[in-house]
């Protein structure tokens, strides 16, 4: 049987009673699989790591999470979720939704939140800490973060050109009113990426010529600074010319989740 096939699976389960079979005590412990890495990390953040007992393929940080039992990816392992028992499990942006029906048919809770922006992260924050019966602890993120976010809120006398690519075939950028686009405001930078939908379109490398990023910052597995130097008419763009390329730690800046202040203080370093 397909480890991804959730009707199946659910068929299966109940044709040999094990749903019957497992206890429903009133008020059961969490039980929490995390389905994405940024919730794992923010999780963790709010010190509800003890309820967390399974986490995905990708998750990576904290290094406190690396022991648990994996679940899979964008397709999942339902045998080896199941095994688990959960009570919750957590999505970001509806990346599992369509297990969404199959983990209400089993009883467990599906709880999926949104943060495209950076402004929603601490909402996020305090929701999943209240639903999971921790609200102080959610509301005490979101108070600290947005006093970090005050102090990250400086002018900038000048901003220097940038254009982040997550992905390079195609190549696809972080826009404007992505949580990156934000990510770069606050640490000093322009970014030459004005398309506003989809948070993270697909780019013409004539766009880039015409906007000549003073810096190209690359969030995805890559050995080179190099390649990108090699499009046609890029070798002319001012980062490529200024050797100013440069490597990003793709878990840092691709989850919106608890460290992308961190983030903002790293992207301001290297632009400033």
């Amino acid at each position: 049987m397909k480890p991804g096939n959730p009707g199946r699976f659910f068929a299966a389960l109940l044709a040999l009673g094990l749903l019957a079979a497992w206890p429903a005590p009133a008020a059961p412990p969490e039980r929490v699989v995390s389905l994405v890495p940024s919730q794992t990390e923010m999780l963790f953040r709010l010190g509800l790591g003890p309820l967390v007992i399974g986490i995905s393929d990708h998750c990576s940080y904290p290094k406190e999470a690396q022991g648990l039992p994996r679940v899979g990816g964008q397709e999942l392992n339902l045998e080896r979720l199941a095994a688990l028992r959960p009570t919750t499990v957590i999505d970001l942006e509806g990346a599992h939704r369509r297990y969404e029906l199959f983990f209400r048919q089993v009883g467990w809770r599906y709880l999926n939140y949104s943060a495209r922006t950076l402004e929603e992260i601490p909402r996020l924050a305090a929701s999943l800490a209240a639903d999971l019966g921790a609200p102080i602890a959610g509301q005490k993120f979101a108070s600290q973060w947005e006093n970090d976010l005050l102090a990250l809120r400086k002018p900038a006398s000048r901003r220097p050109r940038v254009y982040l690519e997550i992905w390079d075939s195609p190549p696809q950028a972080a826009g404007p009113n992505s949580f990156i686009g934000g990510l770069i405001r606050l640490a000093g930078g322009e970014n030459v990426v004005d398309i506003e939908s989809p948070d993270f379109p697909v780019v013409p490398l004539s766009l880039i010529v015409k906007k000549d990023p003073e810096f190209i910052l690359l969030a995805y597995p890559t050995s080179s600074t190099t390649l990108v130097g090699t499009r046609p008419g890029w070798g002319d763009i001012t980062a490529v010319r200024m050797q100013q390329v440069i490597i990003l730690p793709e878990d840092l800046f691709l989850r919106p989740g608890p460290r992308c202040l961190e983030a903002v203080r790293y992207l301001s370093h290297l632009l400033n």
